[in-house]
């Protein structure tokens, strides 16, 4: 099967998607709620380049978590479908582990996005190029959304549910490169497991990452560690690849003409001139430009105009800039960085006004920033 649409739709939206996705060339398989998706889903003959999902279904979060705990979707594109456009609906989305959320009725969007996936192979697996992983956290679903990502970028991901088997699981199968473990790790926490585990290797300075709800990472006193961060516990997983890639190339930071910082906000980009927007999720900012997530990135050299929030700004800004790389799932999985694109910012093109204003809440983002993403 090509494509799997997982939702209560009237019929008349169910005849529209699955109109946008044949004109892409894809076949669908239409199933109306969460345990008829895993019987569909669960024909080991076949795997889904693309699974559309309801963001309203009352069932999403365990059909999620199912999805994500089987290796042989592990390369399923999950596209959630959202009622109405907001800065939340898109980050709790990815957070749960969708690759990328479109807007109910934008027929345009999941035709682009099927197309996009025309010669997409699911069942291949990026070569692990990034050396080994363990992810250490208490729940299953966690875990899986968290490997996952790190998987995807190349990382030998291997997992534990408490601190004796995250210690085992770094002896095993060669040292490991990065440790990831939860706050609420059994039975004394993220940074006694991070402190036991180097012990345990023997590698006084593994690049290590702390995951934990904003009230734990508040009290953590990670800057006594030497190469430990904090990823939040309910970001969306690609900022911990994020802060993995710091993390592994310090000497990069110092390359770069401004501080790249996560953010998470719902963008609208077009290309220059032109009116119908795409919406995508930032990853990441900096003052010179900034990294959007999509499965329908521009291509490479696109002048395009767009327009966010940024941070702690109730206003969006309407911005200008070039698209100057671009992360296609056409490539298959692996990659230091989610699908989608980097512009740099044309600031002779930007409206005065709203450069100012970006770079003003950028540059305010970086002057409160720790080490949590």
């Amino acid at each position: 099967m090509s494509a799997v649409v997982v939702g209560r739709f009237t019929p008349e939206q169910s005849e529209s998607i699955r109109m946008a996705l044949s004109r892409a060339g894809m076949q669908v398989r239409p199933v109306a709620d969460g345990p008829g998706a895993r019987r569909l889903l669960s024909d080991p003959l076949s795997t889904p380049r693309l699974i559309l999902v309801d963001a309203a279904m009352i069932e999403l979060e365990p059909l999620l978590t199912w999805i994500r705990s089987e290796a042989r979707l592990f390369g399923a594109m999950v596209v959630s479908i959202v009622p109405a456009p907001s800065d939340r609906a898109f980050a709790e989305a990815c957070a749960a582990g969708c690759d990328d959320v479109i807007l109910q009725g934008d027929l345009g969007a999941i035709t682009r996005r099927a197309a996009v996936l025309t010669h997409y192979d699911p069942t291949a697996r990026p070569p692990a190029t990034q050396g080994g992983a363990v992810v250490a956290h208490p729940n299953e679903h966690r875990r899986r959304i968290l490997g996952r990502t790190l998987r995807l970028a190349g990382f030998d991901v291997r997992f534990a549910e408490d601190a004796s088997e995250l210690e085992r699981a770094c002896r095993a199968g060669g040292e490991p490169t990065m440790l990831v473990t939860a706050d609420s790790l059994p039975p004394d926490g993220g940074l006694r497991s991070v402190i036991a585990a180097r012990q345990a290797t023997g590698l006084s300075s593994l690049p290590s990452i702390v995951v934990g709800t904003e009230r734990e990472l508040r009290e953590l006193q990670a800057d006594e560690l030497n190469r430990v961060a904090m990823v939040h516990e309910h970001a969306p997983p690609d900022h911990l690849l994020f802060v993995a890639n710091e993390l592994l190339r310090p000497g990069v930071k110092n390359l770069r003409a401004s501080q790249r910082v996560i953010w998470d906000a719902m963008c609208a980009f077009r290309p220059a001139g032109q009116l119908h927007p795409v919406l995508g999720l930032t990853y990441n900012l900096s003052r010179e430009g900034l990294y959007v997530r999509t499965l329908d990135p521009p291509r490479r050299g696109t002048q395009l105009w767009f327009e966010l929030r940024p941070p702690h700004s109730p206003d969006a800004v309407h911005l200008r800039g070039t698209v100057v790389w671009v992360r296609s799932v056409e490539r298959g999985p692996g990659g230091a960085a989610p699908p989608g694109f980097g512009v740099r910012l044309d600031a002779d093109a930007c409206p005065p006004l709203d450069l100012r204003r970006y770079r003003d809440h950028y540059q305010q983002l970086v002057s409160n920033l720790r080490m949590v993403a």
